[in-house]
C-alpha cells in the first residue's frame, strides 16, 4: 500500500513537472511569435498601461521616431511628445479608456524625418473581468498617400480650368 501511495505520488510530481514544462515552453513560443509578428510588422505598434505610459514599442514605431524602446519605456506622451501632438494621442487614448471601445483616427506626428499622418486604431486591452489593463495601438503611415491625392486633385483643377 505505502508503495502505491509512493508510486502514485511519484506519478502526480512527474506529471506536474511535466505540466509546468508544458506550460513554460507554450509561454516561450507564445512570446518568440509575438515577437516575430511585431518586429516584423510594417505598421507602428504600441501597448500602453491604463495610464498611458508606454510598455512597448515595435521595430517599425522605434525606427519611425528614431528612440529606443527602453528610454520610452514608463513614459507617458508628454514626457516624449511636443505638446500638441501629446495632447492629441492623449485625447485619443481617453476615448479607449472612457469607452472599452477601439478608436479610429487620422493622427499627425513628428517622426525622426518630418511630420507623417497615419491612420490609427486604438484599442483596449481587457482583463477577464473586463477592467482594462492596457491599451494597444497600430498606426499605417498614410503621409505618402495623402500628398499623391493631393497633388491629383491640383492636377485635376488645373485641367478642368
Amino acid at each position: 500500500m505505502a508503495t502505491a501511495a509512493i508510486v502514485t505520488l511519484a506519478g502526480l510530481l512527474g506529471w506536474t513537472a511535466r505540466s509546468v514544462n508544458e506550460t513554460d515552453r507554450a509561454r516561450r513560443q507564445s512570446d518568440r511569435l509575438f515577437a516575430a509578428f511585431m518586429d516584423n510588422l510594417p505598421a507602428l505598434a504600441w501597448i500602453k498601461d491604463a495610464h498611458g505610459r508606454y510598455l512597448y514599442l515595435n521595430e517599425a514605431f522605434s525606427k519611425a521616431f528614431a528612440v529606443d524602446p527602453a528610454r520610452w519605456r514608463y513614459k507617458a506622451d508628454r514626457d516624449v511628445l511636443p505638446a500638441s501632438t501629446a495632447r492629441q494621442f492623449e485625447a485619443n487614448d481617453a476615448q479607449v479608456i472612457e469607452t472599452h471601445k477601439a478608436v479610429v483616427t487620422v493622427e499627425t506626428a513628428p517622426y525622426a524625418d518630418g511630420v507623417h499622418e497615419s491612420l490609427v486604431s486604438k484599442f483596449p486591452i481587457c482583463d477577464e473581468a473586463g477592467h482594462l489593463d492596457f491599451l494597444g495601438g497600430v498606426a499605417v503611415d498614410i503621409t505618402d498617400r495623402k500628398t499623391f491625392e493631393t497633388a491629383l486633385r491640383e492636377r485635376e483643377e488645373r485641367f478642368r480650368q
